[in-house]
């Protein structure tokens, strides 16, 4: 028996045993499923039109998730091959292939950033992407663990040099590139958005793809990464880079918000079911 965690608010209950296990009273026990069949309600979420993918992702078979896109730098490493020696570039060259024009064909992407700070940027992008006949989408919403409607907090400090996006409503803090320190005097505006759930795209993922996941979701990445895990889908993923930030929902601090405890966690309790998952920190600014 293993304490998972205590959320100020409760996770929803996926009673499942794609991942060996069930829970009840916030604990995992342990349970050993005939399949690796996932619940049938994952698949009555974003069903909204604003979630529409243009492009058939259980037909991917490279797939890279930069869900925290910000401007779609992380993008623009996959398919245009800028910074080479950033550590997705190299990542991007492991998992996929080492040409860009390979992977322009070959590579899928989903990306997903509710920021409106970074829209001009992201409009310009998109549309390269589609010009050039890229199966890649660039969702703008935040990503959750339902499709609930969220209070999204768009985050500036006073010089306005530096931006951060929660759905936290505490806590904020951002990096002032002129005073060279992090403030908790910022500028906040509020947006009423809908959620995307994760898991529901990744049950949807053909098993025997090769999939990238960068998760930088300023403090939603406890809950979200709690659902994968609860659900299996988490297994779908190759190599799933996450950035953490403790900070901004401490309230649900757990046992997965820690890389190597989760790469542990996997292991022991997975098994087989999730062995080709590879969880580490990564900064998606490298």
């Amino acid at each position: 028996m293993l304490e998972l965690f205590r959320p100020s608010t409760p996770l929803p209950q996926l009673i499942n045993g794609s991942l060996g296990f069930y829970v009840e009273d916030d604990t995992i026990h342990r349970h050993y499923p005939p399949s690796m069949e996932f619940p049938l309600d994952l698949q009555h979420f974003n069903q909204f039109p604003e979630f529409e993918i243009p492009f058939n992702v259980s037909a991917c078979r490279y797939l890279y998730l930069d869900l925290g896109t910000n401007q779609g730098r992380q993008l623009r490493k996959l398919y245009y091959g800028i910074a080479r020696r950033a550590k997705w570039s190299k990542l991007f060259a492991m998992f996929f292939h080492r040409s860009p024009s390979w992977r322009r064909r070959h590579v899928c992407a989903i990306g997903a950033e509710p920021d409106p700070n970074h829209t001009p940027a992201l409009v310009e992008l998109q549309a390269d992407l589609i010009r050039r006949n890229i199966s890649a989408h660039i969702l703008r919403n935040p990503i959750w663990v339902n499709n609930d409607v969220l209070t999204f907090h768009s985050i500036y400090d006073p010089n306005n040099t530096h931006d951060a996006s929660t759905l936290s409503s505490t806590n904020y803090t951002v990096y002032d590139h002129v005073t060279k320190k992090r403030t908790s005097d910022v500028n906040v505006t509020k947006m009423q958005l809908r959620g995307f759930r994760l898991a529901t795209l990744l049950s949807q993922l053909d098993p025997d793809a090769t999939v990238l996941m960068k998760l930088d979701i300023e403090g939603a990445e406890h809950r979200v990464i709690a659902d994968l895990v609860l659900g299996g889908t988490i297994c779908r993923v190759n190599v799933f880079g996450v950035e953490s930030h403790p900070h901004l929902m401490a309230d649900d601090v757990h046992v997965f918000s820690n890389p190597k405890q989760l790469n542990w966690y996997l292991k022991e309790y997975a098994g087989s079911r999730c062995n080709k998952t590879w969880v580490r920190t990564v900064d998606d600014e490298l």
